[in-house]
């Protein structure tokens, strides 16, 4: 079976999390390359955005534990994903990248045009990293699950009170849309460990979480509640299984 594949416009360059050792796969000039992790919310920001917007590239994912030394030394000096390169140009964070790719190709336009709009998103995206902070604490489960639970469900209370349409961006969906969204995915792990519906009480978040899960971006960067599950164990262990479900995923998406 071939390490490279062909998603719409998204090349694979390296199927596999490349790892110290490891070179780094050849560019072509003129291709835009994202460095990815498969399981990092953060990296998948960046991935809805590429895909939604239909934006030709190249995914080369990486051990975010035992990272190859030029991707630290060359690509960012954080270690982190994603990071996005074209020939000498190379950015990274999540929100940095997609207001460059936003800017870069206007078509089907995520960043409100107004610019009162534009700020409100962006205090809630802000403000969204209550949200993760609680999910970690969860995920880590080191305090008092009850406790985080009501934390977690006053910190999601400003999105339900923000939507007043069918997405954040009203019709449309936005920037916010995406960016928030790889945690809503992760969410239902959760209310498993809580053994409570986080969403409970939250009716307009619940319908769009459904109309969300309807969007060819989101389902073609979508994993399990299964396999997520299987990552964050992992993860626990100090030992993350980057390439969970490689092979499950490879068939899936050819």
């Amino acid at each position: 079976m071939s390490g490279k594949r062909l998603v719409l416009n998204k090349t694979i360059k390296s199927l596999t999390a490349l790892r110290e050792g490891d070179a780094a796969p050849k560019k072509s000039p003129g291709t835009l390359r994202l460095y990815s992790m498969r399981f990092c919310p953060f990296a998948q920001r960046t991935r809805l955005v590429l895909i939604h917007k239909q934006i030709p590239h190249e995914v080369v994912n990486i051990n975010l534990k035992r990272r190859p030394k030029w991707f630290w030394q060359e690509k960012n000096p954080f270690s982190l994903v994603p990071v996005i390169e074209k020939d000498k140009m190379i950015i990274y964070e999540s929100v940095a990248c997609n207001d460059y790719l936003d800017e870069i190709y206007p078509h089907d336009k995520l960043n409100p045009m107004d610019l009162l709009e534009r700020t409100k998103q962006k205090m809630l995206m802000e403000s969204f990293s209550k949200v993760v902070s609680l999910f970690y604490q969860v995920i880590n489960m080191k305090d008092d699950k009850q406790q985080v639970a009501k934390l977690l469900k006053r910190a999601l209370s400003p999105y339900e009170a923000a939507l007043s349409g069918k997405y954040f961006g009203g019709s449309n969906v936005s920037m916010l849309d995406l960016h928030i969204w790889p945690w809503f995915e992760r969410l239902p792990i959760v209310s498993r460990v809580l053994e409570e519906d986080v969403f409970e009480g939250f009716p307009k978040i619940k319908k769009w979480k459904t109309i969300m899960e309807d969007l060819p971006c989101v389902q073609q960067t979508a994993f399990s509640l299964e396999d997520h599950a299987e990552f964050f164990s992992s993860f626990l262990t100090g030992e993350p299984n980057y390439d969970h479900a490689l092979e499950t995923e490879y068939i899936a998406k050819l």
